[in-house]
């Protein structure tokens, strides 16, 4: 395979729109760890942190941000009230400032009947793929080419991807008998921060995001099993201020 050759081509039909949710938070004492599962003290309703990101103040009773939280029990979380990492004891390790936001990317169908997966420009939204690294990759490392459209030409976006590998016969897709915190984990998110939208309303506007062999994209191998989350990171109020909804309409997956 040759640098710059195409791998894997998405679609907005291919998304799994995860039934995942986002907590803010305020009063963070205790830094979790990807893959904890975040109790409520008041509730006992859970879920597993997929991301977290720290807006403000530091762990020290003074942080505020925000939770990507994944495999919810079904049990109402109690809005305002405190939540532990990775225990069921009660531990204020931060206080929910409001109740969770469900942040799964939309469907929508666009100019020319165009499928398009839409972001919000308000709240965080992520779209789920799923894939199988082609066996000819060759190990160069990976850049994914972004193609995103919007019904305005001002303002620009901040975009996080993600990826997770699925190592044969090692990493468990249900991870049955075993704590959800164990499940496998995404590897931390390259981001895309100066990604403008389109010089004309309607067009579409590419961006490039790479990935190092190794670490850097979860250490996918040729032939194996793997995730690609894709998150615009609409609060960011220093990099997205694009004030429309982002139309993802196809992401190219090359070899570097």
């Amino acid at each position: 395979m040759a640098s710059g050759d195409t791998l894997v081509t998405l679609h907005p039909n291919n998304n799994n729109a995860p039934a995942w949710f986002y907590v803010a938070f305020t009063s963070g004492a205790t830094e979790p760890a990807i893959g904890d599962t975040l109790w409520g003290d008041t509730s006992n309703a859970n879920g597993v942190i997929e991301w977290y990101s720290l807006e403000g103040g530091a762990w020290d009773n003074t942080g505020t941000g925000y939770i990507l939280l994944s495999n919810h029990n079904g049990t109402a979380w109690s809005s305002g009230e405190n939540a532990t990492a990775n225990s069921t004891a009660a531990g204020d390790h931060l206080t929910l400032t409001a109740l969770p936001v469900a942040c799964a990317a939309t469907l929508d169908v666009v100019r020319s009947d165009t499928m398009v997966l839409d972001f919000d420009a308000t709240v965080n939204e992520v779209a789920l793929f799923t894939c199988l690294m082609p066996r000819h990759y060759a190990g160069g490392g990976l850049t994914i080419n972004v193609g995103v459209s919007s019904t305005t030409n001002t303002g620009d976006m901040s975009w996080a991807l993600f990826l997770k590998s699925y190592t044969d016969d090692t990493d468990n897709l249900s991870n049955v008998g075993t704590d959800p915190s164990a499940l496998k984990v995404f590897a931390a998110p390259n981001f895309n921060t100066a990604y403008d939208a389109a010089s004309v309303a309607g067009e579409i506007a590419e961006e490039t995001t790479a990935f190092t062999d190794g670490a850097d994209m979860d250490s996918i191998a040729a032939g194996e099993y793997f995730h690609l989350l894709i998150m615009r990171d609409a609060q960011d109020s220093t990099n997205d201020d694009m004030a429309a909804d982002a139309e993802l309409v196809f992401i190219e997956i090359k070899e570097t």
